[in-house]
């Protein structure tokens, strides 16, 4: 997700995670940022494709991974 509420003063948005485990949620930023008007809501990555865009697309679907494999047992929501 995108914390769009925190705009950067270069205009970027920070990435955060939010982790839903039994109705109780915790969000975590991956010390990544972009520009609102790239970000899929939907998708939870970022619409451009230039080189940038596709290492912080990498780097989300590596997060995503490693959260997934530490909380196999539990109904996760990952935003």
């Amino acid at each position: 997700m995108l914390k769009k509420n925190k705009i950067k003063a270069n205009g970027e948005a920070p990435i955060a995670f939010r982790i839903t485990v039994d109705k109780r949620f915790c969000e975590m930023f991956v010390r990544r940022s972009t520009l609102v008007e790239n970000w899929d809501q939907t998708k939870g990555k970022l619409k451009t494709k230039d080189k940038l865009s596709t290492e912080i697309n990498m780097y989300i679907d590596t997060v995503r991974a490693k959260v997934q494999n530490i909380l196999p047992k539990y109904w996760i929501v990952l935003l």
